[in-house]
Parts: structure tokens; C-alpha cells; sequence
């Protein structure tokens, strides 16, 4: 047990070894929760976990890719709420056309 306080002790602050946890959180719950077994999110559950854990060298990288595996998760969640606010009563697609022809147009174009 004191070789493995030894390893994180050495790898960094205990507190940053907390940050694969949203990352394995989002992913269990999209694998398990919901039954969707996609490759990326096994991935994401396996990699950063084994990248933050193994050494220092592939600390600093679980530490660089962080960044991007938050955006991937952030953008993977975005479906959850795809069409929030969104009815037909309030999309004008024509008074945007309206107004671009009003500003920009021609007198040919707005016949």
C-alpha cells in the first residue's frame, strides 16, 4: 500500500489524481446507463485512467489531452438538450431573408 501512496505521491498533487473522475463518470453512464456501446466512450473511460496513473511521462500528457477530452465530452452532451427553446413559432427564417435583402440586396434580388 505505501509503494502506490509512493507512485501518486510522485506523479503529483493528490487532488489533480480526481480529475479522470467526471471523464469515467459521463462515460460509465453512457455505456452502462444508457446501453450505448460506443468505441470512443469505452476509450474514454480506459485511457485517461491508464495515461494519468502509469508514470509521470503519461501524466503529462493525460495533463495536455485533458483539455480535449473535456470538449469531447461537453460537445457528446450538447444532444441531450438539441433542440432546447427551439418551435416553429419562434424560428423566422423568412424575416432573417427579409432583413439580408433590405441591407444587401439588390433591386433584382428582392422582386
Amino acid at each position: 500500500m505505501s509503494r502506490l501512496k509512493e507512485h501518486l505521491r510522485a506523479l503529483g498533487p493528490t487532488w489533480t489524481h480526481f480529475t479522470v473522475v467526471p471523464l469515467m463518470i459521463y462515460s460509465a453512464y453512457i455505456v452502462l446507463g444508457r446501453g450505448e456501446y460506443r468505441w470512443e466512450m469505452i476509450a474514454l473511460f480506459f485511457v485517461p485512467a491508464a495515461l494519468g496513473f502509469y508514470s509521470k511521462r503519461t501524466r503529462r500528457l493525460y495533463d495536455g489531452m485533458y483539455p480535449m477530452w473535456l470538449t469531447a465530452v461537453m460537445y457528446d452532451s450538447m444532444r441531450f438538450a438539441r433542440n432546447f427553446g427551439v418551435s416553429a413559432e419562434r424560428v423566422h427564417i423568412c424575416d432573417l431573408r427579409q432583413h439580408e435583402l433590405d441591407l444587401f440586396g439588390s433591386r433584382a434580388a428582392s422582386r
